[in-house]
């Protein structure tokens, strides 16, 4: 499938998402590793984009694939350097990608689709790589520390405690 037939298809399901997520009243945000696809319909679109980037800029055209691509680098993000990691999987980026571009799209991404948007100190300093990694939802390193803290205080999260913002 060409990168334009992806960006399409991922329109088509981020607007559904966003959709229902709007007519129910807590409206949560979607969140871009919500895309639906498959490992192996990630990695065709991370094998386009690759060899898309070794030649030309990323275009917004196909701006919701490069969304998927960076946040499922963010998912994989261990707490060092995302953009070591996102160049070195990306021949090309560094000649003509930009991060720049990369926070703009996720800022359209969050308006179209009532995505997730980063907050706080964290994703004020870091305010590029917050958008994939806050996208992620939450990193895979991350996740057995979350698993950990949520059993170790399974008696103190009660009902009230989770019913008050």
């Amino acid at each position: 499938m060409e990168l334009s037939q992806w960006h399409t298809r991922l329109h088509e399901h981020f607007k559904q998402l966003c959709a229902q997520r709007q007519s129910h009243p807590a409206k949560p945000p979607v969140f871009a590793l919500e895309h639906g696809l498959s490992a192996s319909e990630v990695q065709e679109i991370r094998q386009s984009l690759q060899t898309h980037i070794k030649r030309a800029v990323p275009s917004d055209s196909h701006r919701l694939p490069w969304i998927v691509y960076a946040t499922e680098l963010g998912y994989g993000y261990e707490g060092d350097e995302y953009w070591q990691t996102f160049e070195q999987d990306t021949p090309g980026w560094q000649t003509y990608g930009d991060r720049h571009w990369i926070k703009r799209v996720f800022m359209a991404f969050h308006k179209q689709y009532c995505a997730a948007r980063p907050t706080g100190e964290w994703a004020e300093h870091f305010s590029i790589i917050a958008w994939p990694i806050h996208n992620a939802i939450l990193p895979q390193y991350l996740q057995t520390h979350l698993a950990k803290l949520l059993y170790d205080n399974k008696y103190a999260i009660t009902g009230p405690l989770l019913r008050d913002s």
